[in-house]
């Protein structure tokens, strides 16, 4: 015998089916955890599916909410200027009518007339005052609103990804 002479020689055939038929069972397995993962994401994903459509579009209806509160504010802050204006003018006719009454320049009547004025212009301003207070609140309750909701989806988000890797 010889350097590099074959001495036998095994029967790759054999080992060939036993490779290529490991490689099938690695494939059908692999195949089976794909399965199992699509199936474990519908289930999953399905049951929080509907509560997710629906806290996304409880969060789109805050966002109308909010651009409505903006708007609300904005109106409300123009109330309030034109309140404050209205006041500081009839405060103003009510000093200098004041100081014809104390003259006797006026009468009782009119005198009672920008009294009763006052007292109203006060009223408005207290109410755009109170509107615009009763505005902010809103919002903010809005804003808390989305917030939670937000939070929820993503926890709702995170039970998914949390079921999907168990």
């Amino acid at each position: 015998v010889k350097e590099g002479d074959v001495l036998f020689k095994l029967d790759e055939k054999d080992i060939q089916d036993q490779i290529t038929q490991l490689q099938a069972q690695i494939n059908q397995s692999n195949q089976s955890v794909r399965n199992a993962q699509n199936t474990l994401n519908s289930v999953t994903g399905g049951r929080y599916q509907s509560e997710i459509l629906q806290m996304e579009a409880t969060i789109e209806g805050y966002d109308t909410q909010l651009t409505n509160a903006d708007a609300t504010i904005k109106n409300a802050e123009l109330g309030l200027e034109n309140a404050k204006k209205a006041l500081d003018n009839t405060q103003k006719n009510y000093d200098n009518t004041k100081a014809l009454y104390d003259i006797d320049a006026v009468s009782q009547t009119e005198f009672d007339q920008i009294d009763l004025a006052l007292t109203q212009a006060k009223a408005a301003y207290d109410k755009a005052q109170s509107d615009y207070n009763l505005a902010i609140t809103a919002k903010e309750q809005i804003e808390s609103n989305r917030k939670t909701a937000v939070d929820g989806l993503e926890l709702t988000q995170g039970k998914i990804t949390d079921d999907n890797t168990r």
